[in-house]
């Protein structure tokens, strides 16, 4: 796509990336501690305590989409190939 700002065109993309997240609030739910409680130290404790297990802890990381805008100036050769050599 090209968008012009003050008379200079650009061309836009846009990327989906996933983006890895985990979900702290279901396991505070699940272990019924507070989300403050589970911070890395916390979560530490819990594996060496015994009370959850790094295999248990996958089931909480999960993909979200994520999309990205980049903008570029735009060169002759892309005003050419969207245009159709109309200039």
């Amino acid at each position: 796509m090209i968008a012009y700002k003050e008379n200079t065109p650009y061309v836009l993309t846009v990327s989906q990336k996933p983006s890895r997240k985990f979900d702290k609030a279901q396991l505070a739910t699940d272990m019924e501690m507070t989300q403050k409680e589970l911070d890395f130290i916390g979560i530490a404790e819990l594996v060496e305590e015994g009370q959850i297990t790094s295999k248990k802890l996958d089931k909480y990381y999960y993909d979200e989409p994520n999309q990205k805008l980049k903008a570029r100036r735009a060169n002759k050769k892309d005003i050419e190939l969207i245009f159709g050599g109309r200039s």
